[in-house]
């Protein structure tokens, strides 16, 4: 019979891959204390909440999953961490990869978007792509550029039709 606390860290999961159903896992072995605290703290800078993971449990919930298939179990081996995302992992991937280069301690171990198992290549992969909100102000710029461009061309008509106005006016005085 399951313990009250592990059935609730089972509901706990379940109602996190719900509401986040992408999600990056890493394995920190050897991370201090104070280490961690700094990985969290930048996640959090960006939204984002790392949390330790107890596996068996975290399968369970993963197993519930109707849209998750064949999500390899030899991967939740060993202490791991896991970052949740709703829609935008490609930043929480990006804060990842960075920490991990400057801590080889910090390892990637695979993830969940969009339904499908990431290995740790395809997560380092995804850290590469922008975020939402850089796409929507990169989308927004484009969009935008004529709309500007239209604009200076007709500020710089009316100037320059002002400037010959006020030259006419001055000649004939």
């Amino acid at each position: 019979m399951p313990s009250q606390k592990n059935v609730g860290l089972l509901d706990t999961y379940a109602e996190t891959l719900s509401r986040a159903p992408n999600f990056v896992l890493t394995r920190y072995t050897g991370m201090t204390v104070a280490q961690l605290t700094d990985l969290r703290q930048k996640l959090l800078e960006s939204g984002y909440r790392y949390q330790i993971i107890k596996n068996n449990i975290f399968n369970l919930a993963l197993q519930n999953r109707e849209d998750l298939e064949n999500y390899p179990v030899d991967q939740l081996a060993g202490p791991l961490g896991g970052v949740f995302s709703g829609e935008d992992l490609p930043v929480a991937a990006k804060i990842l990869k960075e920490y991990s280069k400057g801590n080889d301690k910090l390892i990637i171990v695979s993830g969940v978007f969009e339904s499908r198992f990431l290995s740790d290549k395809d997560v380092e992969r995804i850290a590469g792509l922008p975020g939402k909100s850089e796409l929507l102000a990169t989308i927004a710029a484009t969009i935008n550029a004529p709309a500007t461009q239209i604009a200076s061309m007709m500020n710089n008509v009316i100037a320059s039709l002002a400037r010959g106005i006020k030259a006419v006016g001055e000649k004939n005085g």
